[in-house]
C-alpha cells in the first residue's frame, strides 16, 4: 500500500512533483516580499522629496510703532544682517521708501531677498535663489522649507533691534562683528567685456597657507567662472579686467591646539584683498577687502569649519562682483576693530 500511494505522485527528474510545487511557492513569497519592500521604500523616498519643497512664504511684515526715523530703521536692518551672517548687497530708495538687497549663503544654498521699509513698516520679498528647489507654478511659488526658516530668523532679529529703538547701537554691533566697507569701484564692471580670474596669491608672511589659496581657487572655479564666462560674451567693449584675489591674513587653528583646546582656541578667520585691474592701463578699478569668519571649532569639526569658511569667502567675492557689475555700488566687509587692535595686521 505504501509503495502504491507514493507511486501516484508524478516524478520529474527523479524527484516528486510536490517538491517543485513547494519550492515554487517559496520563491513567489520571496518575490512578493521584495516587491512590497521596494514599493514602500519608493513611497518613502517620494514623500521625503515632496517634503523638501513647500509653498514659498515670506516673513510677515513688521509694523513699527515706536516712532523711529528711517535712518534708525535702516540701522536696525543693517545690524541684523551682520548679526545673522547675511550679506548686504546694495541699497536704493524712491518716493515710497527704501530697499536693501540681502543674500544668505550656507553650504551650496543661496537665497536673495529684498527688504522694503520706511519709518512705519518693514516687508520682505523673495528675489532669487540657487539650489533651493525653487519652482514658479501657475498659482503659487514652491521652494525648500529652509527658505522660511532662514528669512524668519532674520526677521525676528530685525524686530528685536527695532524694539530697542533709540537704545540700539549699530556701532557696537559693528565692533563685535565684521563691518561693512563701502569700497566703490571707479566704474561699473559691465564696462569691460573680457574677464580674467587669476590664481589666488598670498604674502610672504602667509607661505604656510598655500592650501587655503588652492581651496579658494577651487571654489571660485565652481561658483564664479561660469558667471565670468557669461560676462565675457559681451561685445560692447574690448577692455579686459583681471580679477586678482590676495590673502592678506588668515587664522587657522594649529592641529595641536585643536586637540587640547578645541573651541577655546578661538575662531577661524580669513581676510582677502580683491584687486580688479584694467589690463590696458594697469589701473586698479576696485580693491575691496573681504572678511569672513569661521565658526567655533572642536577637534572633529576643524577641517569642516575651514572648508566652509573658504567656500563662503568665494561666495562673498562673487557677490561683490555681481553687485558692482551694472552699477558701482561698493560693498565688502573689513574685520572688527578689536581684531585689528589685537593683532599685528596692518591695513
Amino acid at each position: 500500500m505504501k509503495f502504491k500511494l507514493f507511486s501516484n505522485f508524478q516524478i520529474i527528474n527523479n524527484k516528486p512533483l510536490f517538491l517543485y510545487i513547494g519550492l515554487s511557492l517559496m520563491v513567489k513569497r520571496v518575490i512578493v516580499k521584495k516587491i512590497t519592500i521596494i514599493s514602500v521604500l519608493l513611497l518613502i523616498m517620494s514623500s521625503l522629496t515632496l517634503a523638501r519643497k513647500t509653498e514659498l512664504q515670506n516673513p510677515p511684515d513688521i509694523v513699527i510703532n515706536n516712532h523711529l526715523t528711517t535712518l534708525q530703521v535702516n540701522q536696525a536692518i543693517v545690524g541684523s544682517l551682520s548679526q545673522q551672517d547675511w550679506n548686504k548687497e546694495f541699497e536704493s530708495s524712491n518716493e515710497s521708501g527704501q530697499l536693501i538687497s540681502a543674500s544668505y549663503y550656507i553650504r551650496t544654498h543661496h537665497i536673495k531677498i529684498n527688504i522694503l521699509f520706511n519709518q512705519n513698516r518693514i516687508s520682505f520679498q523673495y528675489a532669487d535663489s540657487e539650489n533651493m528647489n525653487y519652482k514658479q507654478g501657475r498659482f503659487k511659488q514652491m521652494i525648500h522649507p529652509n527658505y522660511f526658516v532662514w528669512t524668519q530668523k532674520l526677521a525676528k532679529q530685525i524686530e528685536q533691534n527695532v524694539l530697542l529703538g533709540d537704545t540700539f547701537d549699530l556701532a557696537e554691533v559693528i565692533n563685535e562683528k565684521e563691518h561693512w566697507s563701502q569700497q566703490i569701484p571707479k566704474e561699473p564692471l559691465a564696462n569691460f567685456s573680457n574677464f580674467v580670474l587669476s590664481k589666488t596669491t598670498w604674502g610672504e608672511t602667509n607661505q604656510g597657507y598655500k592650501t587655503v589659496a588652492e581651496q579658494l581657487d577651487h571654489h571660485l572655479d565652481l561658483i564664479l567662472q561660469s558667471k565670468i564666462n557669461y560676462w565675457s560674451q559681451s561685445t560692447e567693449s574690448t577692455r579686459t579686467l583681471t580679477i586678482k584675489p590676495t590673502i592678506v591674513a588668515v587664522r587657522l587653528i594649529d592641529p595641536v591646539a585643536r586637540k587640547w583646546f578645541g573651541s577655546w582656541d578661538g575662531r577661524l578667520w580669513l581676510l582677502i584683498k580683491l584687486d580688479c585691474v584694467d589690463n590696458e592701463t594697469n589701473e586698479v578699478v576696485a580693491s575691496p577687502l573681504l572678511f569672513r569668519k569661521g565658526g567655533s571649532i572642536n577637534q572633529a569639526a576643524a577641517s569642516e569649519r575651514e572648508y566652509e569658511m573658504i567656500k563662503s569667502m568665494a561666495a562673498d567675492i562673487r557677490i561683490y562682483l555681481e553687485n558692482n557689475y551694472h552699477k558701482a555700488n561698493g560693498g565688502g566687509r573689513t574685520p572688527p576693530a578689536g581684531l585689528l587692535k589685537n593683532s599685528d595686521l596692518e591695513l
